[in-house]
């Protein structure tokens, strides 16, 4: 029951309480007045009470039509609003459908990234095993390409030294060899000088070229020195070539005159005869050798021995 409904119950029984009192009074006996004036104003009064009736019955109607009208309005605003609210719980529920939604592809996305995470961690955890394996493998590769490198070094090295070796040994096979192979003394006698004759030669199985020699010549009672003396040589051949198995011949003179006095002089002061000197040459291999020679004269001959030092070549 609405408000208007409780308004109108409330009246109508205030009505119905007032009209007992009015029939109550109107049982009353009324004054004796005079019968024409009486019945007037009976008739008046009755008139007047029953326009308060209709106009208090009339109010109540308008008032109750409007608090109808108000109750209506309200019920009307009331509905609006339960429609609004109603469909604000439908969006909101659409909202809550479309969140759940979300949260559903969220989690399958989360589900999907996950696994990707996974198979791709598991994928780079193979490729990183796989790497490390080529990576022990290519270690032990150029481990294994080291030691080869280092035998085929160590080959190449071998077969350097042994073709030098080889060469080296050609060329000393095949290389010119001078050497001093016999000297002879001249008659020493009063009014000669002292000279000899050397006769150098080429050992070895290829020319020597460009062959200088200087030697000197002198008594002495001291063999000599190492180094030998080399400071004014007596002569100096000229540039030559000589062949292999070839000779070719010194001729160290002194310049001073003999006199009997100095032909006596050498046996009683030991003096001996002494030629030295040095012979330098080029092979075809383009390497310069240099033959030191030493001799003395044996002592009632004309022949010389080599001296017990100060005999090098190479």
């Amino acid at each position: 029951m609405t408000e208007n409904d409780k308004d109108q119950a409330r009246q109508s029984n205030s009505h119905q309480e007032a009209s007992p009192r009015e029939q109550e009074h109107s049982e009353r006996p009324e004054p004796q007045l005079h019968s024409g004036e009486g019945e007037g104003k009976s008739k008046r009064r009755f008139d007047l009470f029953n326009f308060l009736l209709v106009l208090f019955n009339g109010l109540l109607f308008v008032s109750t039509t409007v608090l109808a009208i108000v109750a209506i309005g309200q019920l009307s605003t009331l509905n609006r609003q339960a429609g609004v609210m109603e469909e604000q719980a439908r969006l909101m529920s659409d909202q809550l459908d479309i969140a759940e939604g979300s949260l559903d592809e969220t989690r399958r996305a989360n589900d999907t990234t996950e696994r990707s995470i996974k198979e791709s961690a598991e994928h780079n955890q193979k490729l990183l095993e796989i790497n490390q394996r080529i990576a022990e493998y290519s270690g032990k590769q150029a481990a294994a390409a080291t030691k080869s490198a280092d035998a085929s070094q160590a080959s190449a090295h071998a077969a350097q030294k042994s073709a030098q070796i080889a060469q080296e040994s050609f060329a000393l096979a095949e290389r010119p060899w001078v050497l001093i192979r016999a000297a002879k003394a001249i008659e020493l006698k009063a009014g000669n000088v002292a000279s000899a004759e050397v006769t150098a030669t080429n050992f070895g199985n290829t020319p020597a070229f460009n062959i200088t020699s200087k030697h000197y010549i002198a008594f002495r009672d001291k063999p000599l020195p190492t180094p030998m003396p080399m400071d004014d040589a007596i002569g100096v051949a000229s540039v030559a070539t000589i062949g292999p198995k070839a000779d070719f011949h010194l001729f160290p003179m002194h310049s001073t005159v003999l006199t009997e006095e100095m032909i006596k002089q050498i046996p009683r002061d030991n003096l001996k005869l002494h030629i030295w000197g040095r012979i330098e040459y080029d092979d075809i291999f383009q390497k310069h050798h240099i033959t030191d020679f030493c001799l003395v004269q044996r002592v009632g001959t004309d022949k010389f021995d080599t001296c017990s030092s100060n005999n090098t070549a190479n």
